[in-house]
């Protein structure tokens, strides 16, 4: 790829990693808000599947970031658009819709066959 075209990810994978960060901090003060008063058994069970959710939410963030971060490197390295398992170069369409991937499509559905992929 050529520098533009890279500066172009770059940009938007800051531009998510903001994004994701910005959810992350939302998500964390959900996670940390306390119901103060009387609960009744449904009323705990219900605050506590929604910390459950939140928490879930929260992971999932951290997931993204870590994610965008590898790609960032991944420019950096000059690898970036390389799919990690075959080596053969990412479609330009897949890395549009998620530029943080690390798989090419056909790698990603055999290693999502096996239970092992994330992007």
């Amino acid at each position: 790829m050529n520098a533009k075209v890279l500066e172009t990810y770059k940009d938007k994978l800051s531009t998510l990693k903001e994004e994701a960060n910005r959810l992350r901090q939302i998500h964390l003060e959900e996670s940390q808000t306390t119901f103060t008063g009387s609960m009744d058994v449904i009323d705990e069970a219900n605050v506590m599947q929604d910390k459950g959710m939140v928490l879930e939410k929260l992971e999932t963030d951290n997931k993204k970031i870590r994610l965008i971060d590898a790609a960032l490197q991944r420019i950096e390295d000059g690898v970036f658009g390389e799919c990690q398992y075959c080596g053969d170069k990412i479609a330009k369409e897949r890395l549009s819709f998620i530029p943080y991937a690390k798989y090419c499509k056909d790698c990603k559905e055999e290693l999502e066959k096996e239970g092992k992929s994330h992007y």
